[in-house]
């Protein structure tokens, strides 16, 4: 069986962890609004490039969904070229991967809950506006994952994601089978002619907008497109030199045409199908620095928690500490800091609790059924 290979563990995980600093900045400078009430420095750049370079970076969603696309793509190809086989599989595949993914998700909800309702009523003013009966469909759904696709309240507005998450994972099958039946480009025709059939651009934070990001990640694995471009630089330093350079005036141009268009122009195209060369740039440039490649794996090996509590840290709770006096870099550091010191709190309140012992025993029971 011809398996996908290409991209490692660590190169997943330091994509996540450029991923996590691109979010950082696209959530922190996207517009003016964020951070005009506070004295920030944005040396060397002036205010409007740090503002165009965080709405560039709004591909950091599509960096997410392209890892979870060639991740889904491996599992579903250790079970052969058909993927899972059997309905009693494709069913307990889809309950391992739902628990797998949404498992941590599920108690940070639950906690931020309980503190944003302590802190300031916050839950009830989202979830309990209507009646109680409403109010606990709108905390299940959002405990679920679906709130996004129902058009239902969430306590954390960039959890829609999650929404995103669930729809890749219930897709990752039948695109797995189209992809090994007829072709990647079959999967991406119907992605970019869908959603036009369907209306066009569905919004940047629509859990389907980056569905070609995750394809493009399913078709990367089929291809074992990073094996050979590994390969085929191997063979000489002048060709990886080049293919370096390439990708970097590449980049620029990206950025570039990324500027030159609204968010509803060609959004598939720089939300999707630029992303594996962004992926593949990150792989053969900060991917081989020492000590850099290590932050961003530590970033990365954090990546769902930072993502899921960063919010609330950023825009509620603590936003005249994150965007305090000073160059506009160390928004961003005091953001990841106290965002990791929260989420190591967390980790050690699941150990306390024994939190992912519970999961483990769900997942193998789960497995033997």
């Amino acid at each position: 069986m011809n398996k996908p290979v290409g991209l490692s563990k660590d190169d997943s995980l330091i994509i996540k962890g450029v991923a996590i600093l691109a979010m950082m900045w696209h959530h922190c400078f996207l517009n003016e609004s964020r951070f005009s009430q506070y004295d920030l420095t944005f040396f060397p750049f002036t205010q409007s490039q740090v503002i165009n370079i965080a709405s560039f970076l709004k591909i950091c969603v599509g960096l997410f969904a392209f890892v979870s696309g060639y991740g889904l793509f491996c599992s579903l190809s250790k079970d052969g070229p058909s993927g899972v086989g059997s309905a009693k599989d494709m069913v307990r595949w889809y309950k391992t991967r739902y628990i797998r993914s949404f498992s941590d998700y599920w108690l940070i909800v639950l906690l931020c809950c309980v503190i944003c309702q302590l802190l300031d009523g916050s839950t009830a003013s989202t979830y309990f506006k209507d009646s109680m009966f409403t109010g606990m469909l709108n905390l299940v759904f959002s405990v679920v994952g679906v709130s996004s696709i129902l058009d239902t309240p969430l306590l954390v507005g960039t959890w829609w994601y999650m929404s995103a998450a669930l729809v890749y994972i219930l897709l990752a099958p039948i695109l797995y089978w189209v992809i090994r039946r007829f072709s990647s480009i079959a999967c991406i025709g119907i992605a970019i002619v869908g959603a036009r059939v369907a209306g066009g651009y569905p919004g940047s934070t629509h859990y389907l907008t980056f569905l070609p990001a995750f394809i493009m990640g399913m078709t990367c694995a089929n291809a074992a497109f990073f094996d050979r471009v590994n390969k085929w630089s191997d063979d000489s330093p002048y060709k990886k030199a080049g293919l370096i350079a390439f990708l970097l005036a590449t980049m620029v141009f990206f950025y570039k045409f990324n500027l030159s268009f609204s968010s509803s122009k060609f959004w598939d195209v720089k939300w999707g199908l630029f992303i594996p060369i962004y992926v593949l740039c990150i792989v053969m440039t900060v991917a081989k620095v020492p000590f850099l490649n290590s932050m961003l794996r530590f970033l990365g090996e954090w990546s769902a928690e930072l993502f899921l509590i960063h919010t609330l840290i950023r825009s509620r709770y603590c936003s005249a500490f994150v965007y305090a006096e000073g160059h506009f870099a160390l928004v961003m550091v005091r953001l990841i800091a106290l965002t990791l010191l929260v989420a190591l709190a967390f980790r050690l309140f699941k150990r306390v609790i024994r939190y992912d012992a519970a999961i483990s025993r769900l997942l193998e029971r789960v497995s033997s059924q």
